[in-house]
């Protein structure tokens, strides 16, 4: 009887190597896509923080005039 060989893991391509990945686990799998349908769900309700308030409120740090914490693009103070 002839046996059968094991599929190779595929290749990552890494610093110029190549090694085999290791296949994420099904639970990982499935909270990162809870997370993404939960954060598509915030920012189609209109929840998020605007990219230039929250950029200016980054570069601020560290500053004489540091910015306060931007609100959300719904107004709401709360995240």
């Amino acid at each position: 009887m002839m046996k059968t060989r094991k599929p190779s893991p595929p290749l990552a391509k890494e610093c110029g190597t190549l090694k085999p990945v290791e296949p994420c686990p099904r639970k990982e799998v499935r909270r990162l896509l809870a997370e993404v349908r939960q954060a598509d769900r915030q920012v189609k309700s209109g929840h998020y923080i605007k990219n230039e308030d929250m950029k200016a409120w980054l570069l601020s740090w560290g500053t004489d005039h540091e910015l306060l914490v931007p609100k959300c693009a719904c107004g709401s103070s709360e995240f």
